[in-house]
């Protein structure tokens, strides 16, 4: 039996032997520090050593840069000194013995990508930063890792809000979701796009600006939503060909239009991707909103859409 106390030395362990001994250690730091460490992806694979910048652009990019520059410097700080402070009572890191390409063993500290998004998640969560918690863990449980399924429907994105904010919730969600009805559709490449958008004005702006149509852009947009989802590169393309077919002939649409053409799309086939892509443009910004908005899913879903074929994602350029 031990028991284990954090003291500014390190770490007191008061022992207990099988036969009955006592006796207590005292445990220092060797000097390890988080950029000693390397960083173990999901699949066991290790990466590149962490790095407080790499850490910042994660938070950036998985909060789809909804997160302020400062909030963002205050979330890396707060979830580096939670690590830190982690290290001296549990096992953040791990040394390792890995065999090289040329068949050499070679040792190696390694740290969980997992335990340091925990870390950011916890962080925003504590800090009231409620709707970028949300949308931080919709990037990264999303997607399955090692001893973690991903969320694959609405469902699990509100068995995951009861357990975060049990208070925050109301409402009975053990619902089941109808049957709908389903279509398919045989992927056909879209060679028309328009020539000019018209940016909505956001706030108190009143100015229109108008700007070249960027097919790439688009798409790139809608990947963002799709990012780890079942075929998401090959199904991020043939939504944005569905959303510009009916526009064919318009050489001036909206970002109203088009934002509004992958929302509907999105709801018919993957209920994570929905939700980001509906938290930005609808601009939800509560727990309660995004909440409702989930249930939606599961109470009212959309006909459900499907495709005949997956196949390699195709490039498109305009004519």
């Amino acid at each position: 039996m031990t028991r284990t106390v954090a003291i500014p030395e390190g770490l007191k362990r008061d022992r207990l032997c099988t036969n009955g001994h006592r006796y207590r250690t005292i445990e220092s730091s060797i000097g390890w520090e988080l950029e000693d460490a390397r960083l173990r992806n999901g699949d066991g694979s290790i990466g590149g050593y962490f790095d407080r910048e790499l850490l910042r652009n994660d938070v950036v990019e998985r909060t789809f840069l909804r997160v302020s520059e400062e909030r963002a410097e205050e979330t890396v700080a707060g979830t580096i000194d939670a690590l830190r402070a982690r290290m001296r009572t549990q096992g953040v890191l791990e040394k390792i013995e890995r065999t090289t390409k040329d068949g050499t063993t070679e040792k190696v500290l390694v740290m969980d990508v997992v335990v340091i998004r925990d870390a950011v998640e916890h962080y925003l969560k504590e800090n009231g930063h409620h709707m970028l918690h949300v949308l931080y863990a919709m990037d990264y449980r999303a997607r399955g890792k090692r001893g973690r399924p991903g969320w694959a429907r609405a469902e699990d994105v509100l068995a995951w809000l009861g357990d975060e904010y049990p208070d925050l919730i109301s409402g009975h969600d053990q619902v089941e979701r109808p049957t709908v009805d389903r279509e398919s559709w045989t992927p056909r490449a879209t060679a028309w796009t328009p020539r000019l958008v018209v940016k909505q004005p956001s706030g108190a702006e009143s100015h229109r600006e108008t700007v070249d149509f960027g097919p790439k852009k688009f798409l790139d947009s809608v990947r963002k939503a799709m990012k780890g989802r079942p075929h998401a590169p090959q199904v991020a393309q043939y939504v944005t060909w569905l959303v510009l077919r009916p526009l064919a002939g318009q050489t001036v649409v909206t970002t109203s239009q088009l934002g509004v053409g992958v929302l509907n799309y999105l709801r018919r086939i993957d209920d994570i991707a929905y939700l980001r892509w509906a938290t930005i443009v609808k601009n939800i910004a509560d727990i309660e909103s995004f909440h409702a908005e989930t249930r939606g899913l599961v109470v009212n879903p959309s006909p459900h859409l499907t495709f005949n074929k997956i196949a390699r994602p195709i490039e498109f350029e305009p004519v």
